[in-house]
């Protein structure tokens, strides 16, 4: 009866680190680049979700939990992602990958809202 159950723990826990995966995970793949390739590939990949109606600013750094965190909420009333692409320690690769993709995404996104969400949230919030 105990190896049944150790089996059943050990395959649930698996499954649920498979489905808890970071999403910091996706934009590994950006850490070990040159900071210029990582930003070309990145470019590539914000048109590619703009075209697919995934709408996303990725950001890096210490971040408020989401309950407090204002931009995040912002952006949510516009259908768009902060996406974590990774914590305090970046490598040039994760900034040129952020540069690159919030580069090309913000522009697609103000034409398509027909305003800069981007600095209305900044004149909102510079007394702040």
């Amino acid at each position: 009866m105990k190896i049944p159950i150790i089996i059943i723990l050990l395959l649930s826990c698996a499954v649920c680190s498979a489905e808890t995966k970071s999403n910091l995970d996706g934009y590994a793949v950006f850490h070990d680049l040159k900071k210029e390739i990582a930003k070309e590939k990145a470019e590539i990949l914000a048109r590619e979700d703009f075209k697919n109606g995934i709408y996303r600013i990725l950001v890096y750094g210490k971040r408020p939990i989401p309950k407090y965190d204002s931009y995040a909420q912002y952006l949510a009333k516009y259908g768009i992602d902060c996406y974590p692409i990774a914590g305090c320690i970046v490598s040039d690769g994760i900034i040129g990958a952020a540069e690159g993709y919030n580069g090309v995404i913000k522009p697609l996104l103000v034409q398509k809202f027909g305003t800069d969400i981007f600095q209305n949230y900044k004149n909102q919030n510079e007394n702040h």
